[in-house]
Order: C-alpha cells, then sequence, then structure tokens
C-alpha cells in the first residue's frame, strides 16, 4: 500500500473517535461514508511552504513534525460562546479611569530674621498648576506658641481660597509679632476639597529690639472723617544706627492730606530719610488721612530698613463704616505729639447734614490720666455759646444742646495740658434721641519726654 493511501486510512478511523471525544451521543460506524478530509487552512499540508525544513520536497507531501504557520488573527467566537464564558467568569468589571490629582502649590516668603515685637509678613502665594480648576481651597497657617497674630488669642488662621482656574494664582499676606526671642515656626497646609495638597514650613529667628516701632492710630472712622496716624522710631541700642528708611503704605480706601517734613509722595506710599538714630534717640513721623469709602480693615504699614539691624515692619488697621444718621462727627487734636507739660487742644465737630432740626445733643469725653483739663469752648456755626462743663473723675460732660437747625455746626474746643509721657487716646462719645443717636471717637495722642 502507498504511503497516501495508509495516511488516509488513518484519517478516516481518527476521525469518529475525534468527534466522540468533543461529546458526541450516538455513532454508527456502518453509517460512515468516504470523505475527503483535510486539515484547516492554516494546518494543510498544502499550504506548507517549498523552504520549510520538516516538508518532503521530493513527494509535495508533509510529514508528521511539521510546525503549523502561526498567525495573529484572532478567531471569532460565536456570540452564544462569548455569552456562555463571560456567565462562567462571573460579572466583569469594566476599567475606571483614574480621576486627576488636585493640587495646590504654595510659596511663601518672609524675613529670615527680626526684632522681638515687630511684625513679619509671610507672603503666601497659591498657585494651580494644572490644566483644569480645582475647588474648595483652603490654606491654614498654624504657628507656633510665641508667635501672635494681632488681636486674635488663637495660634491658627485660616483663609478661603474658593475655587482656582486652571494656572490662577491667589496671593495674600499674614503678619504675625513675637515678644520672645528665638526660633520660631508657621506650617502652611493648602487643601483642596478637604484633601492635603501641599504644605510648608517657614521659620523666622527672632532677635533683641534694638530699634522700637509703633504705629499709632485711631480704630474706627466715618467716611469723610480724617485718620491721623503717628510712627514713632526708639534707638534703643548702645550703637548708632545709620541710613534709616522708613516707609508708610496704605491702600485705596485712604487718601493722605498731611505729612511729616521731609515726606516724599508715590503712589500709595510716602516715605522719609531718616539717615541715623543715636543711642537712645526717638523720632516721630504722621500722616494725616482721609477716609474715602467703608472698609472693614484697612491698614497704614510701616517698613523700616537700616544698615545694622533686619528690615521691620508694624501696622495699625483701621475700620471705615458709612454715615447713618443725621449728624456727621469728627475728632481731632490740634497738636500731636506734645512734650510734657505742654498743651494741646481736642477738637469734636457736629454737623447735621440732613434737612431736619435735631435736638437734645449731648457730649462727653473721657480724658486720659496722661492729661489734665486746662479750658473748654463751645461755638455754633462759629459764635460762642454758654454750655456748662462738668469734670468727674476724668469724665468731661457738657450741658444739653438744645436745637441744631440742618445745615448747622456745633464745635467743641477742649484744651488739655500733658502731665505724663507716653501714648494716651482721648476718647468722645455723642448722644441725641433716635435710634442711630450715639457716636463713640477715640484719638491717639503722644507725650515725650521733652
Amino acid at each position: 500500500m502507498s504511503p497516501l493511501a495508509t495516511i488516509r486510512q488513518l484519517v478516516l478511523i481518527a476521525v469518529p473517535a475525534f468527534l466522540c471525544a468533543s461529546g458526541c451521543t450516538s455513532l454508527t460506524t456502518t453509517s460512515m461514508m468516504p470523505v475527503q478530509v483535510d486539515d484547516p487552512v492554516q494546518l494543510s499540508p498544502n499550504l506548507m511552504p517549498l523552504n520549510d525544513p520538516l516538508a518532503d520536497r521530493s513527494r509535495g507531501i508533509a510529514v508528521y513534525g511539521y510546525r503549523p504557520r502561526i498567525t495573529n488573527k484572532p478567531i471569532r467566537r460565536a456570540p452564544e460562546r462569548i455569552d456562555r464564558i463571560e456567565r462562567a467568569n462571573g460579572p466583569q468589571l469594566a476599567p475606571v479611569e483614574p480621576s486627576p490629582v488636585r493640587s495646590v502649590v504654595l510659596s511663601i516668603d518672609a524675613a529670615k530674621t527680626a526684632q522681638i515685637g515687630n511684625g513679619v509678613t509671610f507672603n503666601i502665594v497659591a498657585r494651580n498648576p494644572n490644566d483644569y480648576p480645582v475647588t474648595d481651597v483652603v490654606v491654614v497657617a498654624d504657628f507656633d506658641e510665641a508667635l501672635t497674630f494681632p488681636g486674635h488669642p488663637e495660634k491658627r488662621v485660616r483663609r478661603s481660597i474658593g475655587t482656582l482656574a486652571a494656572g490662577e494664582t491667589r496671593d495674600f499676606a499674614v503678619m504675625l509679632t513675637s515678644k520672645a526671642t528665638g526660633r520660631h515656626c508657621v506650617r502652611f497646609t493648602a487643601t483642596v476639597d478637604e484633601i492635603d495638597a501641599d504644605s510648608k514650613e517657614v521659620c523666622v529667628e527672632y532677635v533683641a529690639n534694638d530699634l522700637e516701632i509703633s504705629v499709632i492710630g485711631p480704630k474706627t472712622r466715618t467716611v469723610g472723617s480724617r485718620a491721623e496716624f503717628t510712627i514713632k522710631l526708639q534707638n534703643r541700642a548702645p550703637r548708632q544706627l545709620s541710613d534709616v528708611q522708613l516707609a508708610v503704605t496704605y491702600d485705596e480706601s485712604l487718601e493722605p492730606r498731611e505729612g511729616s517734613t521731609g515726606a516724599r509722595f508715590e503712589k500709595q506710599s510716602l516715605s522719609w530719610d531718616l539717615r541715623t538714630l543715636q543711642p537712645g534717640e526717638t523720632v516721630q513721623v504722621q500722616v494725616e488721612f482721609e477716609c474715602l469709602t467703608a472698609i472693614n480693615n484697612t491698614c497704614v504699614v510701616a517698613d523700616v530698613t537700616s544698615r545694622e539691624l533686619p528690615d521691620e515692619r508694624k501696622a495699625q488697621c483701621l475700620e471705615v463704616v458709612e454715615l447713618s444718621g443725621p449728624l456727621q462727627v469728627e475728632l481731632r487734636d490740634t497738636r500731636d505729639p506734645i512734650a510734657l507739660g505742654e498743651t494741646t487742644e481736642h477738637v469734636v465737630t457736629i454737623h447735621n447734614r440732613s434737612a431736619r432740626m435735631v435736638t437734645g445733643i449731648r457730649l462727653t469725653a473721657l480724658v486720659p490720666g496722661e492729661f489734665s483739663v486746662a479750658s473748654t469752648t463751645v461755638r455754633r456755626d462759629g459764635r460762642e455759646i454758654n454750655v456748662a462743663a462738668n469734670l468727674d473723675k476724668g469724665r468731661l460732660t457738657f450741658g444739653r444742646i438744645a436745637e441744631l437747625p440742618a445745615g448747622s455746626t456745633l464745635e467743641f474746643r477742649i484744651g488739655a495740658k500733658a502731665l505724663k509721657a507716653g501714648d494716651a487716646n482721648f476718647t468722645i462719645s455723642v448722644m441725641y434721641p433716635g435710634d442711630d443717636g450715639s457716636f463713640v471717637i477715640s484719638e491717639p495722642i503722644s507725650v515725650s519726654v521733652d
């Protein structure tokens, strides 16, 4: 028998066995018919390449043990077959795309050294480096026990920024002071949707206070009134301080109207070249502002530089409120600062800006212990009127003003003599009938030894 015939007989015998092994239920050998069987296309001996080392080229057929040609084309399964496999393997979870990481980058700038008692401003920049917005951005500053946020006992400052657009930056500042020497630190944390995004720690070395700086000014004023600020510098070091420069900055809600001699006026700042300060020497500089608009918190900031000392900063903040009611009340002094034993006048102006008569006006002044009352005068529309004044333990009470016509003005002048050196506040209150009938205003004043 030829080899080809032998191969065909083997194929015919193997087919029924392969089919039964695949799960056929019955097979009748008597019904078998001779069929032509060949391998799948990719395994067919007739398609074997002529240069295949396992092919018998002399007879044009392949022998057992050949390597099939491998194809990368996937074999398509019937849909019902796919369903059956998926049911067998259980439910399939589609891969979840990872959410973009929301982040904010913090940058902090602050002086490395400062004198105790003086403020250090931490300039904070929060930046969104992503190409999509981030929401609910909050920056928190936690600072050491030795550091103080002026006017607040807490050791944490929180600033809510809200939403930062893609690539947007937002900047703000926090000023802290310390009365203790040493290295004191602030930890800044930025969160996005209450998840930490970035953090920074910044430390400042506080040294002895060789140059004492203070900014003295009122706490509240009304729109259109004046606010006077005094900046005092005292050299407490046993050596001369040279090349001392003072710069005073303010925001657009304030407009400077007067300044001490030598002031250089620039946009939203005034500066003085104080040159040298001898040991123990004190210098005082004043600026008077007009309050242009209502604002909850506006600050006058004094920056001082010297060749021998680190840069220093001090500030005093002011609230400016809208006028309410028929009266406009202002308080100012005629001389400030003054020396021990000298006299100044505090002037209270009450203007009826309404179209109706105001009755029953009463003025009370709280005179600080550093002063004694030397004289009192009352004028209405420039003409002096007789109004009694009673002083009791520093409380000066004027008699009731029966009527103030529409458009008229009252002026109270209180002469006071300085008895003791130091900084003090002269406070007045104005009352009249009505729901809005009260004002309380303070004016700071400094008394020097000479």
